[in-house]
């Protein structure tokens, strides 16, 4: 309480007068008024206030976007895992054929048949494509449109050498559209 009575009569004495009489005349006169107590404690929460900013401004996006390449990367070796034993297989089934190759099956990857989609403008519908244990290939659709779908089963079965064994379409919410699921395996070349 001193302390602050001989503040108050510092300001007093020095020839201020009005309102203005206690105001300091910069940050220096301000942290000149302080005790080395107050000074220590403006110091202390100044330094945890940076270090707030800094660990909530850079590390923590950084540390976000790491965890999320690392997702990424297992997500992308489980691709790779998949596509060396379907590689495999392929090389398998084209063994146990012991024809020419042209006599096997014909072998497009699922990424073409996605592509194909994309092409069609059918991706945005599609709601699962995964390839089945026989080599073959299911889709599944939703709110698709009937002759989009149609036409992209012709170019299924004339250019990406798949044949259609199954197809369950029903209509959907709205009249212009159906949902299907698609079950096809690969053609034999003649």
């Amino acid at each position: 309480m001193a302390g602050l009575r001989a503040r108050l009569l510092d300001g007093i004495e020095k020839g201020a007068s009005g309102p203005n009489r206690l105001r300091p005349r910069g940050v220096a006169d301000l942290l000149e008024r302080l005790t080395v107590r107050e000074r220590t404690l403006l110091i202390v929460t100044g330094a945890v206030a940076l270090l707030a900013v800094f660990l909530l401004g850079v590390i923590e996006p950084l540390t976000a976007a790491r965890r999320a390449a690392a997702e990424r990367m297992v997500l992308e070796r489980e691709l790779l895992i998949w596509m060396e034993a379907r590689a495999a297989e392929v090389r398998a089934a084209l063994a146990a054929d012991q024809g020419s190759p042209a006599d096997g099956p014909v072998v497009v990857t699922l990424s073409e048949v996605e592509k194909s989609l994309r092409r069609s403008a059918l991706h945005g519908a599609l709601a699962g494509l995964a390839p089945t244990e026989d080599g073959g290939l299911e889709a599944d659709f939703t709110a698709v449109s009937y002759t989009g779908l149609i036409a992209w089963l012709e170019q299924l079965d004339e250019r990406l050498g798949y044949r259609v064994e199954e197809a369950r379409i029903d209509t959907a919410e709205d009249l212009d559209h159906v949902r299907a699921k698609i079950r096809a395996r690969p053609k034999r070349r003649s």
